[in-house]
């Protein structure tokens, strides 16, 4: 019996892969749990089939995938048995179904002529003259003026039975061997990350991200920089890489102790919030002018002011703010509606919501904390000033409130109209990624209303010993709130001297807290840096601190004549907390720098690769998961 070349799948009936592209012959197959769905006729009764995770939905009928949640191009689906071969390359699918079967009956027709059973010569010669005619579409090698047709070849030599496709003799003349191989089945694959996300439980916290500046410019074809869908992407993947790390190690831990293993940890989605096709649509006009009174010379870089600058100064106009927060919100609020929809069981297992900004997404971000604020305090006063309860600043009795009038908005943008809409959700937890945030406030006059609400807070529980007001107790509706930022990144500023009276010593408020997550830790290097930092520190405050010590002896004798002890001195200075971080206790936070850094390199990029920080992504599943909870503050350590 002679042996079969091409032949991946030797099944009764092949099994159909399905493929898509978004470019012509660069078909990829989808993932294997995606392809199972699409050849079960049950699932597919409808024509729509939801894929990926519920991210887009196979549209059989018009055989495209559109994404569910973010402005992408269709991709043109397809499904095929039969394949071509190229050398060097992946077999690439015969997408025409009619193509498939005639191909398909012309090697079971061979598979019989030639089986060990059939000793019938006439039937194999038949066989060999025998030639199925092809489409013009639905191939590889598609052409409207050549045609193709398949046909059984034999190498009596090496006993070796292929399919393969040829040009019909009459329209091409050759005088080398032009057929094409013909493949049944595909061949053995893996689609990055569906192993993980397969692995894990269903999807329990949906984090929406918003965008920075320079999308525009990176969204741009023959930009080499992702742009947000890639750039989440990637990040999800490799969340769901983690999560499997974590987990595994979880089981060999429980394995040795000989106790039961721990379910997969549940599933993080990631959805983009695209807001820059609007700004820039919307600004046409304004940026045709810009673009007359540009320069022509240095062209790279003007397009990047352009485009990146744009953004920050379009959004400190009312008109446009306010359009961007309109856009953000309404996306928000249908992608949330159209998520509960796909995931049906979401809101009542108890699914979680937070939202990530970065750059100037994080303005946007803290705007829309803002307005949603104003909204949940207006609803409960049902007055038209809006009012700050105590208990959502942390301190005093839900009784008792401090009303701000609307003057006092000044950590949020001014607006000329209403805000329609709010945040449909309180978000668990928000993050700051990048952030020039503390620039914004700091223009809007933020601390002066941050400072209004400590000193009246004061006055108000002035009789309690208990609470100290060193900060201002602003907050906002979030579970928590982390300002996360890499040292040498040139675009973020701090929020927590904010927070502080206007009139304190810098050197007193508490540097950035550092970003160690329970799975990273801190490291090695980074922990020998800092005790440098330290000792310097320490050495250099021993000097300044000699002139003064006999001054603090005799203050601390005079102190024990009066009554009272050093300790009680000492229990009076406490950890400095503030009420905006929510369930943290801190807002800033420092991400750790690499073993060799140079901060001057190290700004050309730091900006731009948060979601590809390992720390950043341990942060944001130990915080999105359950076992991060309120009393739980162990994925950070502080610098003394």
């Amino acid at each position: 019996m002679p042996l079969w070349e091409g032949i991946e799948d030797a099944s009764a009936t092949p099994e159909p892969i399905w493929f898509s592209r978004t470019k012509p012959n660069d078909w990829k197959p989808l993932r294997k749990v995606d392809c199972r769905k699409l050849n079960d006729p049950d699932q597919c009764k409808e024509g729509r089939v939801v894929i990926e995770g519920g991210r887009a939905t196979a549209n059989l009928s018009e055989k495209v995938i559109k994404y569910n949640f973010y402005n992408a191009p269709d991709r043109e689906l397809c499904a095929a048995t039969w394949y071509e071969t190229a050398a060097g390359a992946l077999p690439r699918p015969i997408r025409c179904k009619e193509d498939c079967d005639h191909i398909e009956a012309l090697y079971q027709t061979a598979l019989r002529a030639f089986s060990s059973l059939s000793g019938d010569k006439e039937f194999v010669a038949s066989v060999l003259k025998e030639e199925v005619m092809l489409s013009s579409t639905g191939t590889a090698t598609e052409s409207a003026n050549i045609s193709y047709a398949a046909f059984v070849q034999y190498n009596a030599v090496s006993k070796v039975v292929a399919i393969k496709k040829r040009p019909t003799p009459k329209q091409i003349l050759s005088f080398t061997d032009s057929s094409i191989l013909l493949q049944r089945g595909y061949v053995d694959y893996t689609v990055e990350g569906e192993a993980e996300e397969v692995a894990l439980g269903p999807v329990r916290h949906l984090i929406f991200v918003v965008h920075g500046i320079g999308e525009a410019l990176w969204s741009k074809e023959g930009i080499t920089m992702p742009d947000s869908i890639e750039e989440l992407n990637y990040t999800r993947a490799a969340m769901h890489k983690r999560q499997i790390e974590i987990w595994k190690k979880e089981c060999a831990r429980c394995e040795k102790e000989k106790s039961a293993y721990p379910p997969p940890p549940n599933r993080i989605e990631l959805l983009p919030i695209q807001w820059y096709h609007r700004i820039h649509s919307s600004s046409g006009s304004l940026k045709k002018s810009l673009n007359s009174v540009t320069l022509n010379s240095i062209p790279a870089l003007r397009a990047i002011a352009n485009d990146v600058v744009f953004d920050v100064l379009m959004y400190l106009t009312p008109e446009f703010c306010k359009e961007v927060l309109e856009c953000v919100t309404e996306q928000i609020c249908d992608l949330y509606s159209k998520f509960k929809e796909i995931h049906k069981h979401f809101v009542s297992f108890g699914g979680k919501c937070s939202l990530i900004g970065h750059s100037l997404g994080s303005v946007i971000v803290w705007d829309l904390l803002s307005f949603l604020k104003i909204k949940q305090e207006k609803d409960s006063a049902h007055s038209s000033p809006f009012c700050i309860s105590e208990s959502i600043c942390g301190f005093g009795s839900p009784s008792q409130k401090i009303f701000l009038s609307l003057s006092d908005s000044s950590f949020m943008p001014r607006l000329k109209k209403e805000m329609l809409k709010t945040l449909p959700f309180e978000p668990h937890f928000s993050c700051f990624l990048g952030s020039p945030l503390g620039l914004f406030l700091t223009l809007r006059g933020a601390n002066d209303v941050f400072e209004k609400l400590r000193t009246e807070a004061s006055g108000v529980n002035s009789n309690n010993d208990d609470l100290t007001f060193e900060t201002s107790p602003f907050t906002l509706p979030s579970g928590a709130i982390y300002n996360i930022f890499h040292p040498s990144d040139p675009v973020v500023y701090r929020i927590e001297p904010l927070l502080f009276p206007p009139d304190t010593d810098p050197l007193s408020i508490p540097a950035p807290a550092v970003l160690i997550t329970k799975e990273g830790g801190m490291r090695a290097h980074y922990a020998l840096k800092q005790l440098g930092e330290d000792l310097t520190k320490s050495w250099i405050e021993s000097t300044t601190k000699f002139g003064t010590l006999l001054s603090d002896t005799l203050k601390t004798l005079g102190a024990q004549q009066s009554g009272t002890t050093v300790n009680e001195q000492k229990s009076a200075k406490k950890e400095v907390k503030f009420a905006l971080g929510g369930r943290s206790p801190r807002v800033d936070y420092q991400i750790q720098q690499g073993i060799v850094e140079n901060e001057y390199f190290s700004a050309v990029t730091a900006h731009s690769t948060y979601f590809r920080n390992q720390d950043v992504l341990d942060f944001i599943i130990e915080t999105g998961t359950d076992s991060c909870s309120s009393n739980n503050n162990n994925f950070v350590k502080y610098n003394p």
